[in-house]
């Protein structure tokens, strides 16, 4: 297949990583990158270390050049006002965007690729001198616009406006910093990636930002910044700033938008990284995915079969794990949504709370690591009584009378059928309505026995529980007892339900 000609569209980390991987492999690669990748904008980016040991098995000459670039995330931090608590959770890291572009870029120029830099180009311009377009280009991409009927695509709006800014601070772990001000709570995460660099990303709900008197897209043209917030946000996170100021780089209110289409190639194009799907940022995915899919796209179209074939095994490889990463994403980010409901929470319960939002990290594995923080969310929750728990099996001994049987929770208990319900929406907030009248009995949420459907049922009782007013158990599916011990640590249900 070197005899292909291939265009790549796009020199964020998907693109500049393709045409790296490919040019390296013989095929003849141009990639067309409207800006500059040597003065783009942004200040830094998480990569998990995931994406860098799967780099390292196909070329570990680019991920020798990458790492050192890196900055490892070995602890992370939550403050609210003069509270902090930390977790050790090692895998991410922070790496300077501008940096990690230039060594792409440079990457991919020494296995021959042909760079265009600030060259804008559209599906039409390039297909007919290409047998492969590779569509790179971003969240707002162009190319997925011209392809969204073939390709079922769909962007959706999540309604947590953020800004991304810099700062120069020496921290030694990623820091979430929670301000309450008089016009709502705002959230600070800000990751190191560098000698005294940070990105200080921030993020509230709509209604803050209305009562500050601030807007999404405000700002001086394309190169300019939101003056106005800048200043207020210093002003927020003082006790962190310091006399230091943030910094910002066409930094303005934005929202989140959601990227997910039903095929990621029609003809001879191919849709990669943001292009094809996004996931919010507060799991710091973005350029694991990118990367991931440059990987996967690479080994497909240098693999045996035609494009056609190639295209079919790189969704096939990939599918899965971004749906995955997009489920999980959706968890964080309405975690975030509805943190003013949890804000007042003990600092470490709140802590255990954020590390188990997503369903990616549970109980088990944070004890390991972090028995101090875990104690303090079983002590919260269990009046003190579970707060050194042991046992042949701890999440038992943690479950104690929280765990009842069928037979015991029929007693008390109404049924409630949740499948369908999204947590934290119009369908669960009509929940306590219907449940008026019941006098002392509880509530008991049922569902499909798979894990995605207890999870969201597990959200929808920590909805009702902060309604008031009804006990809340969950129907626990077999083999699921570690995400019952973690809902119940994290607070996210009175009771759980067995059959076993």
């Amino acid at each position: 297949m070197s005899s292909i000609r291939i265009v790549v569209i796009g020199g964020g980390p998907a693109g500049l990583l393709t045409a790296r991987l490919l040019a390296r492999e013989g095929f003849g690669v141009t990639l067309y990158e409207r800006l500059d990748p040597r003065s783009t904008y942004g200040f830094g980016v998480a990569l998990a270390g995931p994406a860098i040991e799967r780099l390292r098995r196909v070329d570990p000459e680019a991920a020798e050049r990458i790492e050192p670039i890196c900055l490892p995330l070995r602890r992370w931090t939550m403050r609210r006002e003069e509270e902090s608590a930390s977790v050790e959770d090692r895998g991410a890291s922070g790496v300077q965007r501008t940096g990690l572009l230039r060594t792409l870029q440079d990457l991919a120029a020494e296995a021959g690729a042909r760079i265009e830099a600030g060259t804008a180009a559209r599906i039409d311009e390039v297909a007919d001198g290409a047998d492969v377009v590779v569509c790179a280009d971003g969240v707002g991409s162009q190319a997925r616009e011209a392809l969204a009927a073939r390709v079922g695509a769909r962007v959706e709006t999540v309604p947590i406006p953020y800004m991304w800014c810099g700062a120069n601070l020496e921290l030694d772990a990623m820091t979430l910093f929670l301000r309450r001000t008089p016009h709502g709570v705002f959230c600070g995460h800000v990751m190191p990636y560098g000698d005294g660099d940070c990105t200080f990303q921030v993020d509230t709900v709509p209604a803050a930002l209305r009562s500050a008197g601030l807007a999404v897209g405000q700002g001086e043209g394309d190169a300019g910044s939101d003056e106005e917030s800048l200043a207020f946000l210093a002003e927020v996170f003082r006790p962190l700033l310091g006399e230091r100021e943030l910094l910002g780089n066409r930094s303005r209110w934005s929202t989140f938008r959601l990227v997910t289409c039903e095929r990621w190639s029609a003809g001879k194009c191919v849709l990669l990284g943001d292009a094809a799907h996004t996931a919010h940022y507060t799991v710091g995915s973005g350029t694991r995915m990118a990367m991931e899919d440059a990987i996967a796209f690479s080994e497909a179209l240098s693999g045996e079969g035609g494009l056609e074939a190639a295209f079919a095994s790189f969704e096939r490889d990939r599918r899965a794990a971004v749906e995955r990463l997009q489920w999980r994403a959706m968890r964080s980010q309405t975690w975030w949504r509805t943190l003013a409901g949890r804000y007042d929470l003990p600092l470490p319960v709140l802590l255990f709370s954020y590390f188990t939002r997503t369903g990616g990290v549970g109980l088990e594995r944070l004890a390991r690591s972090n028995p101090d923080i875990v104690a303090a969310a079983v002590a919260h929750w269990s009046g003190g009584e579970a707060a050194n728990w042991a046992g042949e099996d701890p999440r038992r001994a943690l479950l104690g009378s929280r765990l009842l049987g069928a037979a015991e929770a029929r007693d008390g208990f109404t049924v409630v059928p949740c499948d369908g319900v999204a947590p934290w929406s119009e369908q669960s907030r009509s929940l306590p309505a219907g449940l008026a009248g019941d006098g002392d009995r509880g509530v008991l949420l049922t569902g499909r026995d798979c894990r995605r459907s207890l999870l969201d049922r597990f959200d929808v009782a920590e909805e009702l529980r902060a309604a008031g007013g009804v006990k809340v158990a969950v129907a626990l599916p077999a083999g699921l007892l570690d995400d019952a011990a973690t809902a119940i640590a994290a607070g996210r249900t009175d009771y759980v339900v067995t059959e076993e």
